[in-house]
């Protein structure tokens, strides 16, 4: 009866140190290698950056090379892969961005910590930059979905010069990405290759 009780005073204890320690450092790869799950809006490594710079005439590709000095680029991407965008405001006109399927219905798969900032004209800020600058060290590709928490658009910004980064998971479903607020100008495809090598566009 007293090794039970200890044994539950133990369990208990441990329980409360694990969900203590958890919101403290949950950011650790240590933490998240060691646990089943993790918090929904921390983002992996992307496994490519994209830049852009955002007016009411079109998304305008900067980097990489493969986009750089085009109107509304097509982003070709592979499934259950995360990337990252980080676009400048160019023009002081409200901007935001979201991606849609076939059918025209925005699609949840950007994680909800989206970060802002300010730049000068026609730069991103050294956050941002740092950030594009990021490669997978693991060697591994790993597939993920997106987060029970991801968000279809991410908030307008409106001041010119003004950035923003936000991480996504690229799906199948996704036909085009585009800007809510200008939706007729401000729209590039998306193609996307599947786990098995096809390439789909919705």
């Amino acid at each position: 009866m007293t090794e039970e009780n200890a044994s539950n005073g133990s369990s208990t204890s441990r329980r409360r140190f694990l969900t203590i320690t958890a919101g403290t450092i949950v950011g650790t790869s240590a933490l998240a290698a060691g646990q089943e799950t993790t918090t929904e809006s921390a983002a992996p490594e992307p496994v490519e950056s994209y830049r852009f710079g955002g007016e009411v005439q079109a998304w305008q590709g900067r980097a990489p090379e493969a986009i750089a000095d085009t109107e509304n680029p097509t982003l070709e991407l592979e499934a259950e892969r995360v990337y990252e965008v980080t676009w400048e405001n160019l023009d002081g006109q409200p901007h935001n961005w979201a991606f849609r399927d076939g059918d025209g219905n925005d699609l949840a798969v950007i994680y909800p910590n989206v970060e802002s900032g300010t730049a000068g004209e026609g730069t991103t800020t050294e956050a941002a930059t740092a950030t594009t600058a990021a490669e997978t060290t693991t060697g591994e590709m790993t597939t993920v979905e997106a987060p029970e928490d991801a968000i279809e658009q991410t908030e307008q910004i409106s001041e010119e010069g003004a950035t923003q980064t936000f991480h996504f998971v690229a799906t199948e479903e996704i036909a085009d990405y585009y800007c809510p607020v200008h939706p007729n100008t401000m729209v590039g495809e998306v193609t996307v290759q599947s786990g098995d090598g096809t390439t789909t566009t919705e």
